[in-house]
């Protein structure tokens, strides 16, 4: 892979978080709370690289690519408050002095803003390339290749297009299975379509005739019948991108979903360049995978992110009263730290596996 496609997929990753932050952001202005900084990535080191003013708001790009975060003036120190301008016991400057509906809003901002950037990339694709056509099967494409398997051991790829299983043509997933079921045990010759180059690759399915491959059908396209159909297409598919993310954050957290198939970064890197060779339209479906996954990681109830804000902020309307400041502090500084933690362990993890060809 080349660093043009490895540049493309961090640019589209700062891009999504920018988003993020943005809805942050625009919903605390059009609610009147200022916004002391708007920052894509984790300040490190000296200082970020780069930084401007805009309005009353710092505006920073910093250099640990882990996220982003937009700073109110609650995130002074208490002695520091009394020097601000027309500084008042209850100043509804603070986000803290907010009700809890405003409040809710702008923490739900970041979610919203990326949804709705998936959904218009999902539209956009939809206008521009059309809406599969089931009575027109265009073949079948490698989703996953498991590990530890036939597949595996072949040398198959997410993407691959199967062509032909001992030189018959495959046509859809139940043709494919069907032959592979035929040759339990026995040695057969797949071939492939990988971006502009055909692969023979040779694998023996299992005596319970598999090879080891999520795969699906490929169908061609037709034209969209107008703008209407866009926009219901458009929903239809976010609707399913969602559900098929959170049912495997759902495997994963029961465990039916091994750890070891979790990535960071690096991994999402990884993947997002190899995604962006097969083309523009690859690159912006992967987009808009990635802008759901953050709505979805971000509204998990865990401190530091905005589900676990929010979480605090059902604690406080049954209680009636906030909890105090320096427990909340101390739970988003201890999530902070977990996740900063996890995102590490992560990097040295991906980075292993590619050093070993895993990744």
């Amino acid at each position: 892979m080349s660093l043009l496609h490895i540049f493309l997929v961090v640019l589209v990753l700062a891009l999504l978080i920018a988003f993020h932050e943005f809805g942050h952001f625009i919903c605390a202005k059009s609610l009147g709370v200022p916004v002391k900084i708007f920052s894509i990535g984790f300040p490190m080191g000296r200082g970020p690289l780069l930084s401007f003013r805009w309005g009353e708001t710092d505006v920073q790009l910093n250099p640990l690519p882990l996220g982003g975060f937009c700073a109110f003036m609650d995130d002074q120190n208490v002695e520091d408050t009394e020097s601000l301008d027309n500084y008042t016991p209850g100043d509804k400057r603070f986000l803290k002095n907010r009700a809890i509906w405003e409040r809710a809003i702008i923490i739900s901002g970041g979610v919203v803003a990326n949804m709705i950037v998936a959904y218009l990339i999902l539209f956009g694709l939809v206008l521009g390339t059309g809406v599969p056509d089931p009575s027109q099967p265009g073949g079948v494409v490698v989703g996953g290749v498991i590990e530890n398997t036939p597949a595996a051991a072949a040398g198959f790829e997410p993407g691959d297009k199967i062509l032909r299983i001992n030189g018959e043509t495959v046509p859809n997933v139940e043709q494919m299975q069907q032959r592979i079921q035929n040759n339990k045990s026995q040695l057969v010759q797949i071939e492939v379509q990988r971006l502009e180059k055909q692969l023979t690759l040779e694998a023996t399915p299992t005596a319970e005739g598999t090879i080891g491959v999520q795969i699906q059908d490929l169908l061609n396209k037709r034209p969209v019948n107008g703008l209407g159909e866009a926009f219901v297409r458009g929903w239809q598919d976010l609707v399913a991108m969602f559900v098929m993310l959170s049912e495997a954050l759902w495997r994963l957290v029961t465990g039916v979903l091994p750890l070891n198939q979790v990535g960071g970064i690096v991994e999402v890197v990884n993947i997002g360049a190899k995604v962006s060779q097969t083309g523009f339209v690859q690159l912006m479906y992967f987009a808009a995978l990635i802008s759901v996954e953050l709505a979805i990681l971000n509204i998990l109830p865990i401190p530091a992110l905005d589900g676990g804000h929010l979480m605090l902020l059902v604690i406080e309307g049954l209680r009636g009263k906030p909890l105090s400041r320096r427990m909340e502090e101390n739970l988003h500084y201890t999530g902070f730290m977990l996740l900063i933690g996890l995102g590490v362990f992560l990097i040295f993890k991906d980075v292993w596996g590619l050093t070993l060809g895993k990744g």
